[in-house]
């Protein structure tokens, strides 16, 4: 039912909606026909603008109908101004040609570079990845921040199953997530990144180090931030794909200014359906010796349907708002359960549900030219349900196993048909006050709030009390406050960033051990940073930031997450000192050669480790320091007729220490890539065999050198590159992961075709406690764009 009403609402609007704008685009040369690089390309009359990429090539979209003047302007060259008219039905095309200014190039103003731009070379260390650029692909957006220097994705299983991102050695709960700078936990899994489809998103936003004051949160030095697109223009993206294992994804985003009017409405929606049965190495277990051989099998309960809607309204561009955007949204998920953290177990029944309805308000205005409010405030009801109530068990092969024990359920567990409920409430209030252009002051609040409660027919009563645990109210409230002032000094070339913040905890839920235990937290510590970074000239800074912070566990690490991960009531936030230098420089006389820097260290305190708990569970616990020493470099070449090339390198030297003198003093960290690299080329063709299209042609390989899997001491420690180890079931071993990508797009019309091969070598790749991933896949996506 749900897919045809999904469909039926996709085709309504594609049919019936029309959209005022098109694109303007062109290329950029100089007198000789060499084509100009970072030019910026501005429409003064609705301020839309972007820079001239490594080729002179340059893109507006979504560019309403009318009369405008485009203006062109860079260092050393005279302004160019060029009238032009955007008609329905036909996209501007121009070339320019830029001459060389006649006066000392310190006499030249130079326009502002792309809010990107500004952002990545910003004090405070940040990745910019414009998805928007590349929503064609089929690519799953997982994929896309794995491709990113320091950055490191891992996923379980297929679609659907849980990821764990590192960055600069953190990762699971210390990397933070938000969605256009709010805190995502109040929309549960509907915006993970194993799901949502990236024509949703207009930017990604990768912190590393010291995180910005308008992010309001609590993080160790790591967070992404998934930025979509604002309501205050028309726009329409749909999209299907298809895929190996029976995969199919849709998704539907548009948003329409009501003419004559400051109102708009949209509406965002995203469906996935998987039965990930891709085949593996499973190991059977040999009843007579009890031995386990591997053999090839296919996963059979691993398959997923979930589904998003949003509605969206508002007014924008009004003397009493910039933006005032209403959104009422609903999100399911049902996800068949095929394994816990091991892949000894398979399961046959279990299954995992979660609902969520979400109601939200944001508010932007800026009071004065130096004066922004930006406000948001959210509830959320969420409801997550765990089925594990039968008698059978499974093995590999899919054939039911007799069960020994008839009071337990698959994961070898009690019985469990729990219904948790849990409230969510998250408001945030930002603002920014330009003292002068070299001077500003920013303040930052943020509350969140969670309240749950639950049920269960198969969990047994306390003894002393007669009340289920599951019943007990859990209440989780946290406040961050951060005050920033932001400078610049010597003419430009020093920007400096200081944030002090507040982290406020208070929680109470309980621990089950003899008896049930009601704990009760509570919390306050302050923090606080410093960037600074050195202009050099204008492409070459180096930069350096200090941090001194706390990191409060998340409510699903302290109540559990009523799926495989434990309650941990006992939890203490985490301390961490970290400090992050680097640098950013062209290469070569042409700028067409690039390479970014980074070195990182990180001294953890209370580091939180998500133990295995037998099989299936896990349980996050209080344990040693982490201290993390790595660096991580990007390369990025810019060759003629439409190629680049970028490479990225990362090492992260994580250890173990204050262990009290046990073995594995001073030990890696276990099941954690530690040494990683990424290649990633690209080729464009303009109108290629004299066709009517733009070709894109893409590969990306991904090296991930063997780490261990459990905790090991230092002295048993295989070295870089070695691989003559004994304890091989120990170690998760080394994975090349290559893969290839064709995207169409036709110029008469707004749709492009994409196919994507992954894993074309047919590799073994592993994950999380050594859970194989896909073997060799095939993705196929259409998108049609206005």
């Amino acid at each position: 039912m749900y897919k045809k009403f999904y469909f039926i609402t996709l085709f309504i609007f594609l049919s019936v909606k029309s959209f005022s704008q098109s694109s303007v685009s062109g290329k950029i040369t100089d007198e000789k026909g060499t084509p100009l690089v970072r030019v910026n390309i501005f429409l003064k009359e609705i301020k839309l603008g972007t820079v001239s990429n490594e080729n002179g090539d340059f893109e507006i979209k979504e560019v309403p109908y009318g009369n405008y003047n485009l203006e062109i302007t860079s260092l050393g060259y005279q302004k160019q101004v060029t009238p032009i008219t955007v008609q329905k039905g036909n996209a501007v095309l121009v070339a320019i040609t830029m001459y060389e200014e006649k006066q000392a190039l310190d006499e030249v103003i130079l326009k502002a570079k792309s809010k990107q731009q500004q952002k990545q070379e910003e004090p405070i260390k940040v990745n910019i990845i414009n998805v928007a650029k590349i929503s064609e692909r089929a690519t799953p957006l997982t994929t896309i921040i794995n491709q990113t220097s320091g950055v490191k994705v891992r996923q379980s299983a297929g679609i659907g199953s849980p990821t764990v991102v590192n960055i600069n050695g953190l990762q699971g709960s210390a990397i933070r997530f938000f969605k256009n700078g709010i805190p995502s936990d109040y929309l549960g899994r509907a915006f993970q990144i194993g799901v949502i489809p990236t024509n949703l998103i207009s930017d990604i936003e990768i912190y590393k180090g010291v995180l910005p004051i308008e992010l309001g949160a609590d993080a160790l030095g790591g967070a992404i931030n998934i930025v979509t697109k604002k309501p205050d223009h028309d726009f329409l993206i749909a999209s299907y794909g298809l895929g190996s294992f029976n995969t199919h994804t849709a998704n539907f985003n548009a948003n329409y200014l009501i003419p004559k009017t400051k109102f708009h409405i949209g509406l965002k929606s995203y469906y996935i359906f998987s039965d990930n049965n891709y085949k593996f190495d499973a190991p059977i277990l040999n009843p007579e010796t009890q031995n386990y051989t591997h053999h090839t099998a296919k996963r059979f309960h691993d398959g997923i349907e979930t589904y998003f809607v949003q509605g969206n309204f508002g007014v924008h561009t009004t003397k009493f708002a910039d933006v005032l955007d209403v959104e009422i949204s609903y999100f399911n998920f049902d996800k068949e359960i095929q394994t816990g953290t091991s892949i000894t177990i398979p399961i046959g029944e279990s299954r995992f549900n979660e609902t969520n309805k979400i109601a939200s308000v944001t508010y932007e205005k800026s009071i004065s030219d130096a004066f922004l409010l930006n406000a948001f405030v959210a509830f959320s009801k969420k409801n997550n349900k765990r089925k594990d109530v039968s008698n059978n068990k499974y093995n590999w092969f899919g054939e039911v196993i007799n069960a020994e024990n008839f009071s337990k359920g698959e994961t070898d567990h009690e019985k469990s048909d729990s219904n948790i409920d849990q409230d969510n409430f998250v408001t945030r209030l930002y603002g920014r006050y330009e003292i002068n252009e070299n001077l500003n002051i920013k303040v930052s609040t943020t509350f969140n709030s969670k309240n749950q409660v639950g049920t269960d027919p198969y969990q047994e009563e306390d003894v002393s009390t007669g009340i289920q645990p599951i019943t007990i109210p859990s209440s989780y409230k946290k406040t961050i406050s951060g005050f920033g002032i932001g400078s610049k000094l010597f003419h430009g070339k020093v920007t400096n960033e200081f944030t002090l913040k507040h982290f406020y905890l208070n929680t109470e839920s309980t621990n089950i051990i003899e008896t049930v235990e009601t704990i009760k937290k509570s919390k306050s510590s302050f923090g606080w940073g410093n960037s600074v970074k050195y202009k050099f000239n204008n492409t070459v800074f180096a930069r350096v930031s200090f941090e001194n912070t706390t990191r409060i566990p998340e409510a699903e690490e302290y109540f559990g997450d009523n799926l495989f991960n434990l309650s941990s009531p006992d939890l203490n936030p985490e301390k961490s000192k970290n400090v992050n230098v680097g640098f950013y420089t062209n290469l070569n006389a042409v700028k067409t050669l690039f390479i970014d820097v980074n070195t990182f260290y990180r001294n953890t305190e209370n580091f939180i480790r998500k133990l295995p708990i037998g099989f299936v569970f896990t349980q996050n616990e209080n344990t040693d320091t982490q201290i993390t020493k790595g660096i991580e470099t990007s390369l990025k070449a810019n060759f003629k007729n439409n190629f680049t090339a970028t490479t990225s390198v990362t090492y992260q030297d994580m250890r173990r220490v204050d262990t009290n003198g046990s073995a594995l003093e001073n030990s890696r960290t276990p099941n954690t890539p530690y040494f990683f690299t990424n290649i990633h080329v690209l080729k464009r063709y303009k109108n290629p065999f004299e066709w009517p299209i733009a070709l894109d042609v893409y590969a990306n390989y991904n090296f991930t050198e063997q780490y261990l899997l459990w905790p090991t001491a230092k002295t048993l420690e295989p070295a870089l590159f070695e691989r003559d180890i004994d304890f091989t079931d120990l170690i998760i071993p080394e994975q090349h992961e290559v893969s290839f990508g064709i995207t169409v797009k036709l110029e008469k019309l707004p749709i492009s075709i994409n196919t994507e091969i992954t894993n074309i070598s047919n590799s073994k790749l592993y994950d999380e406690f050594r859970i194989q991933k896909p073997l060799r896949a095939f993705r196929l996506k259409i998108t049609y764009k206005l």
